[in-house]
């Protein structure tokens, strides 16, 4: 890594810090604040948090999260006295802890992504057709007992105790399915909603106007009937259509979120901390929990798996989520970290990152 030191930027109260030790020390998974405390502890020897943003020149909020944060890369040491003072661990050892860390997220970006990889590459892309509800059914229920990630589901409410088994199975792999459910002649009235009354990490809620009836699942699995399957009353419409290909089914997510889930209304939506640890394929869904946490209070830290656009190279990376876009009409949707980093969906083009699971590790 060749450094230009003719490149230089100016904190408020620190001296002249070499531009280039900044961008490696953030291509090494450092955000600019963390390289800026760290170099002036390096040149303070030992310092409280308020010697340490005054030197750097870190927005005084930000102290805790930038202090605590190079603690626990293996970066600073602290002390147990009040005010608690912080020092650095020695450059040739904490950079060793860094390179240790960085290759430990590249490995494990390498793993998920070779599974995601090699599931998708068995499961040729492929369309098939079921005739008989049941047999829909049975496969929703297939798909959601191997699914890993996420659920999307548009059911009639007289088919929800079919796969209520396999919903529960989903959750103990902390997968929350959101389900839109279609009121339905078989099912009575809305009040009865027993078949997922007890069912407590599920969000739910009610279209008026029954849908075409979907299960999909990881952004990859899906099965899709026409609403009049489900009365089995009209043998040209007692079929069912099961399709394994990530193309169809990205659009599919988007044909469920258009068409289906903005015309629902809630009827049992989750508390902040019930998402942590859930994961998402989906771009608009991450979006929208996340969104629903952060005007809740709360802040938000992520774990991302994807593609670096401007390199097309597989990356891991985590942070805490400072603002998310979601415009309907551009069909934008997109996670911004404190660092500026923006994470996009499937086949994103403008964000810097290409976000094929997002998974939500922290919420405070």
């Amino acid at each position: 890594m060749f450094i230009n030191i003719g490149q230089i930027i100016h904190c408020d109260t620190m001296r002249t810090v070499d531009e280039g030790l900044i961008e490696t020390l953030r291509m090494l998974g450092l955000t600019k604040y963390e390289a800026l405390a760290y170099i002036a502890l390096l040149s303070l020897g030992e310092a409280t948090a308020l010697e340490v943003i005054r030197e750097a020149g870190i927005p005084h909020p930000r102290a805790y999260d930038v202090l605590t944060s190079l603690y626990h890369k293996g970066l600073i040491e602290v002390t147990g006295t009040k005010p608690r003072r912080y020092r650095v661990i020695p450059p040739d050892i904490a950079l060793d802890n860094l390179k240790k860390r960085l290759v430990e997220r590249v490995n494990k970006a390498k793993e998920v992504l070779k599974q995601m990889s090699k599931e998708r590459g068995v499961r040729q892309p492929s369309v098939w057709v079921m005739y008989e509800y049941e047999n829909v059914l049975a496969r929703m229920k297939e798909f959601i007992n191997h699914a890993r990630h996420e659920c999307l589901l548009a059911i009639p409410l007289s088919s929800v105790r079919a796969i209520r088994g396999a919903l529960e199975r989903a959750i103990v792999r902390n997968i929350i399915p959101l389900i839109i459910l279609y009121k339905d002649s078989k099912a009575g009235e809305e009040k009865k909603l027993t078949p997922l009354e007890d069912v407590e990490q599920v969000e739910i809620f009610l279209r008026e106007v029954p849908g075409t009836i979907i299960c999909l699942t990881d952004c990859l699995n899906m099965v899709v009937a026409p609403y009049k399957a489900s009365l089995q009353s009209l043998s040209n419409m007692n079929y069912g259509v099961m399709i394994v290909d990530p193309e169809l089914a990205n659009v599919m997510s988007f044909y469920y979120y258009y068409s289906l889930f903005l015309g629902s209304r809630p009827l049992k939506e989750l508390d902040a901390e019930d998402f942590e640890g859930t994961s998402f394929t989906s771009i608009w869904r991450a979006v929208y929990a996340i969104k629903r946490i952060l005007r809740m209070g709360y802040r938000v830290k992520v774990e991302v798996y994807g593609k670096e656009l401007m390199t097309g190279e597989d990356i891991a990376l985590e942070g805490w989520v400072r603002d998310v876009v979601e415009d309907v009409v551009r069909h934008v949707y997109s996670i911004i970290l404190d660092d500026g980093t923006s994470i996009g969906g499937y086949n994103a083009t403008l964000e810097d990152v290409e976000g094929r699971l997002i998974r939500i590790i922290r919420v405070e």
